[in-house]
């Protein structure tokens, strides 16, 4: 085994595990798998991406800045597949439901392995299968990069997997030098500048010491695929992104709700820009400050135009992990930046694939919020599901429901007329 420092975001994320729940920080592989196929095989594939990246046997020593990566031997294997057979079971589908939910319920002892694998039977040729990891060896990006090198692997094409590229240490290792005196510099000191005297925006959120902890909840509402079409063909018009169109409704909807025309969203970005972290397995994603400054009794359109720019800067400027940024805590009244965040979660991995005689289906799970008060946007037939993430105990009762509820009326409306005023989009 080998010992590396760890990167900005892990030793953040290593943080941050201290003050929630550790299931919290899962990051699950989720896929349906219809065919025959044994577990041994799976276990075989598994087996052979922990192989390939470093990241899938990391385990981690020490704390704070001295918080290591500790990268196992390519030989040691991982644990073995839990096979659970769910066949029996009177309703499959719905013990399946179950059996999901409290797989993401029960954290990964990180210091100890940083993967776990399970795979459900619901018939001879219909399985379920979970590649759980820790959040400190793994991101969204990953989850793809993995989803897609089981499919080669299953269709027995390994010679077809593409180079890895940097393996995670060498991320670290870079993005530390960058930080320093390096490319990331400039961005820096852009963030420097844009988030000078940011706060977050004033919502009923109670400060946490004063709040009971760990109450998680999730207040829901579905946008639906004529609205979302809509908005795309709105993104499309004005040159901008979906992502763009509905940060603008977030951030309309917390001016109705705040009254502040200077709003920060926090939001996790990719970080790949660079062509080496292609196919690196690891967290890389940072969490960025969307700072976008309104005018009182703006269009949706002028709305649209100030998050593009908002967006489109934040974009550029992704290399910089939010905590490495000097100046103050981003915080106002027990409320941190990071604590009201807005996610557009990704399409299902993909909706199928073949692959040595099954078919593999990637899932997003929808029930894995992370931040206090987190809107999460999942692509769902065609439109979004709208999922609001929150700690009942800093809200007052209801407010998630009303504020969710809020969102789709105001993006329906912006929708339909983009022309209209802001504080005329929601009720």
């Amino acid at each position: 085994m080998r010992e590396y420092p760890a990167s900005a975001g892990q030793r953040l994320l290593w943080f941050l595990g201290h003050h929630a729940s550790d299931a919290g920080l899962l990051c699950p592989l989720l896929c349906r798998i219809r065919g025959r196929i044994d577990a041994g095989t799976l276990e075989a594939a598994v087996a052979t991406l922990t192989r390939r990246h470093g990241s899938l046997r990391t385990t981690f020593s020490g704390r704070g800045r001295r918080l290591m990566q500790v990268v196992h031997d390519a030989e040691v294997p991982p644990p073995p597949v839990a096979v659970i057979d769910l066949s029996g079971s009177p309703d499959p589908a719905a013990a399946l439901r179950a059996a999901v939910a409290s797989e993401l319920a029960e954290p990964v002892d990180v210091s100890a392995w940083p993967t776990r694998t399970t795979v459900w039977q619901l018939g001879p040729a219909d399985h379920a299968l979970a590649f759980s990891m820790h959040h400190l060896v793994s991101d969204s990006w990953s989850c793809g990069v993995l989803f897609r090198e089981l499919a080669v692997l299953l269709d027995e094409r390994e010679g077809e997997l593409e180079p890895v590229g940097w393996q995670y240490p060498a991320f670290a290792e870079w993005q530390q030098s960058a930080l320093v005196d390096g490319e990331l510099r400039p961005q820096v000191d852009y963030w420097h500048r844009r988030l000078a005297g940011c706060v977050p925006p004033r919502l009923p959120l109670r400060p946490r010491g004063e709040a009971a902890r760990g109450q998680r909840a999730v207040a829901q509402a579905h946008l639906d695929a004529d609205t979302t079409a809509r908005l795309h063909r709105l993104a499309r018009e004005q040159r901008t992104t979906p992502f763009a169109a509905l940060l603008a409704v977030y951030d309309a909807v917390l001016q109705e709700a705040t009254g502040e025309s200077d709003l920060a969203v926090a939001s996790l970005m990719a970080n790949r820009v660079r062509p080496e972290l292609r196919s690196t397995v690891g967290f890389v994603a940072n969490l960025v400050v969307l700072r976008t400054r309104l005018r009182r009794h703006a269009t949706f359109l002028d709305v649209l135009r100030a998050a593009d720019a908002t967006a489109g800067e934040a974009f550029i400027n992704q290399g910089v992990p939010l905590h490495v940024v000097p100046q103050a805590s981003l915080e106002r009244d027990g409320v941190r930046a990071q604590d009201v965040v807005l996610q557009l979660m990704p399409e299902p991995i993909q909706q199928t694939v073949h692959a040595g005689g099954v078919e593999l289906e990637g899932i997003v799970p929808e029930d894995l919020g992370r931040f206090d008060f987190e809107l999460a946007l999942v692509p769902s037939g065609g439109g979004l599901h709208a999922l609001l993430y929150h700690d009942s105990g800093r809200l007052p009762a209801g407010y998630a429901e009303e504020f969710v509820a809020r969102f789709v009326e105001a993006a329906r409306a912006a929708a339909a007329n983009p022309h209209r005023r802001t504080d005329r989009l929601a009720g």
